[in-house]
């Protein structure tokens, strides 16, 4: 990385803290992060999500990486699962609606992730405009630094005072899933969890995380499942 890059990065780094520092009164930590116990630090809320969709960007990696974040969003998939899909993922169910059938990154399990209206316009936008498309991808490649490097770019020009990521937009479709009852055999397909035992102990943390103990909504997730 170049001075220039690395002193903005610093820059933006430290504006990032310093406004989540004043609205939350946390303190500095090397991993701020860690520090996040509301669901406006640790997911994605909808005003979030229509500041990153709505918010005109000229640049094609930082457009691309904002897709990316945005499809994670509605997929509940991991950034290296996006990275590695191709048309040939893409199936029509007999009912005519269209999923993604893939080989989750454990390489276990399979799921079949419905597309809906907003991943559809996202995988028609990059429908053979970018150099990786000859080799079938659906979408443009770069590198972790690289990817990550743009995520705090999206974070300051779309003005969302927190440290964007991939787990965040995970973490923000399994809240927004579990709150819309889907079922927890669903959520389990949807995020390639072998055992449906793994995706109930990780909504419990991440609720838990989220809205505190004494407050966890315990009871949605024996309605998910019949009692069970």
């Amino acid at each position: 990385m170049n001075p220039l890059k690395n002193s903005l990065k610093s820059f933006l780094t430290s504006i990032l803290e310093k406004e989540i520092e004043s609205k939350k009164g946390i303190k500095k930590s090397k991993d701020i992060r860690s520090h996040y116990k509301d669901a406006t630090n640790l997911i994605l809320s909808s005003e979030d999500l229509n500041k990153l969709e709505c918010k005109a960007i000229r640049k094609y990696q930082l457009y691309a990486v904002k897709s990316m974040l945005v499809f994670s969003f509605y997929s509940g998939l991991k950034l290296e699962e996006i990275l590695k899909l191709k048309k040939s993922n893409i199936k029509v169910l007999p009912n005519g609606s269209n999923v993604l059938e893939i080989q989750r990154s454990d390489g276990r399990s399979n799921s079949l992730i419905p597309i809906n209206e907003r991943m559809s316009s996202i995988i028609h936008f990059y429908n053979g405009y970018h150099k990786n498309a000859r080799k079938g991808k659906l979408f443009p490649t770069y590198s972790n630094d690289s990817i990550n490097e743009s995520l705090l770019y999206l974070s300051a020009f779309c003005r969302i005072n927190k440290p964007l990521s991939f787990l965040m937009a995970r973490r923000s479709y399994l809240v927004y899933e579990f709150f819309k009852r889907t079922s927890l055999e669903t959520l389990q397909k949807n995020l390639g969890h072998k055992e449906i035992r793994s995706t109930r102990r990780y909504i419990k943390q991440l609720m838990r995380e989220i809205y505190g103990a004494t407050q966890f909504p315990s009871l949605h997730l024996k309605s998910h499942t019949n009692g069970k």
